[in-house]
Order: C-alpha cells, then structure tokens, then sequence
C-alpha cells in the first residue's frame, strides 16, 4: 500500500497530466478546425437566382457565405495599403481570414473573450510573423472611434467587416468613415425592402436568436449613401451587403438596393415564416 503522502502525490501529479493532456487536446482541435477553414475548396454554389453581374464572382472559403469572393474581388482593384479592420468574428469562420493568409495587417475586435483566445492562438500558430491586433472588447456608438485611433492609427483601411447581430447601423452612424474605403456588413432580410428600419439603441442589446436585430438594408444604404458611400453588392445568401467610397465608382457599379435586396435564402419557408410572425411583436425604429 502506499504510504498517505505517495498516494496524494500521485493524486496531484495525475491530476496535473490530465489537465495538460486536456488543454492540449482542446488546442489541437481548436487548430484543426481552424486549419479546415483555412484550407477549405473554394465552393462557388451560388444561393439565389436573378443575381448581379458582381455575383459571378461569389465564393466561399473561410467565410460564412461567399463573402471571400466578392472581397477578394473588389479589393484586388482598390486595395493600397493591404489594412483591416474586422468587428465580430467566430475564430474558424470570419471575412478576413483569408486577407491574413494573404499577408494583410489589421485589427480584429470580439466581445466574446474565449473567440479572442482561440483566434489569437491560431492566428499566432498560422502565421507566426502576423501583425494582427485582436482585441477582447464590446463596441458601442461611443467607443469605436476611440478603439480605432489607439489601434488603427490613423491608417487607410482598406476593408471594414461588421457584424455584431445589434446595434450595428449607429455604430455606423457614429464611425469617422474618413480613412474607410470598403464595407461590409449585415442586413436583416426579414425589414423587407423598402423601409428604413432598426432596432432601437441600446448599448446593451444583445441578440437572442430570433432575428430582432440590426437595420434593413434600405437604411444601411440611404445612411453610407449620406457618408460618401454607394452599394457595390449583395451577396447570393441575402446576408451582406458591401458599400465602396464613391471615387471608386468609375470601377464598378452602383447597385439600387431595391432591386438588388435578397431575402435569407440559405432557409426553409417554414422557418422564415416563423422569423416574420415573431418579429411582428417587437419594436423598430422608422428612419
């Protein structure tokens, strides 16, 4: 038999290599998944019919949609300094992945803080000589500015991706677009095509699942159209809708939002009808 203090040190010591066989099983999933969509086969399935020219150009490799293609697309005619800005990403599946793959800088804000350690990791582990800042931080109308100055210092950015399922038009409002050439964000199908429409601020919103967030994507154009912006295009999966500064309009096309919004096609009509029938009890602002 061993003796009380044998038998707590080996308690301790395989407790100790259960942990660190844990952490390290966690982590090697962690970068396999990443590692999946880092490397994944382009697919060029579109989700929509009666699309865009600019729709050709649709594929997905690491992003959730075929946003991949699209950015890749435009910013191959516009971009300059190879700089961008991300807010709100899943570590394994975000817009610009594929831009740090490609040897770009930037700036990557998260709230949530277990995505920023994952992301860091396998940011860290992939591309050894990155410089990409990620950032465990909640954005609000009255902080992002801030956050940009201290971390983008004052540099173009090429390409901004948000998409933080709330508030997302008046962080938008708020943001010195000045130094911004290319966006992206999310729309909410579900407003329809011909209101502007948001939900109320509220710096704490937090989305629960049931598609009461964001602004349609009306309001997200006539607002970007007023800060120097024009819609280049909407993405197949009527989820994205991409806004370039208006002295790029001798390359490419202004989109009108009316013809070219798409409804959430990556869904059953069952599931959508539910989405319109529970959203007729919440509250949205009329821009």
């Amino acid at each position: 038999m061993l003796g009380i203090g044998r038998y707590i040190k080996k308690k301790i010591l395989d407790k100790f290599f259960f942990v660190i066989f844990g952490v390290y099983f966690i982590n090697r999933q962690i970068l396999k998944k990443f590692r999946k969509k880092l490397y994944s086969k382009i697919s060029y399935s579109k989700y929509a019919n009666n699309l865009d020219k600019i729709n050709e150009f649709e594929y997905k490799i690491s992003s959730q949609n075929n946003e991949d293609g699209i950015i890749n697309h435009i910013i191959n005619k516009i971009s300059v300094n190879k700089f961008f800005v991300e807010i709100g990403v899943e570590f394994s599946e975000f817009n610009s992945m594929q831009l740090i793959k490609n040897g770009w800088s930037g700036v990557i804000i998260e709230e949530k803080s277990e995505e920023c350690k994952k992301l860091k990791m396998c940011v860290d582990y992939f591309f050894p000589n990155n410089e990409v800042n990620i950032l465990n931080s909640f954005v609000t109308k009255d902080n992002l500015n801030q956050i940009l100055i201290l971390n983008a210092k004052n540099k173009i950015i090429d390409f901004l991706s948000i998409d933080i399922d709330g508030i997302d038009y008046y962080v938008l409002k708020n943001l010195d677009l000045e130094n911004i050439n290319f966006i992206c964000c999310e729309y909410n199908s579900f407003l329809g095509k011909h209101k502007k429409l948001t939900v109320p601020y509220n710096e704490n919103f937090f989305h629960k699942g049931d598609y009461y967030f964001g602004a349609s994507l009306n309001a997200f154009n006539d607002l970007l159209s007023k800060k120097g912006f024009f819609l280049v295009a909407v993405d197949s999966a009527g989820v994205n809708a991409f806004f370039l500064k208006n002295k790029f309009k001798d390359i490419f096309e202004e989109l009108s939002p009316l013809l070219s919004f798409r409804e959430q096609s990556r869904m059953e009509i069952d599931t959508k009808n539910r989405i319109y029938s529970n959203l007729k009890k919440f509250n949205f602002i009329e821009l």
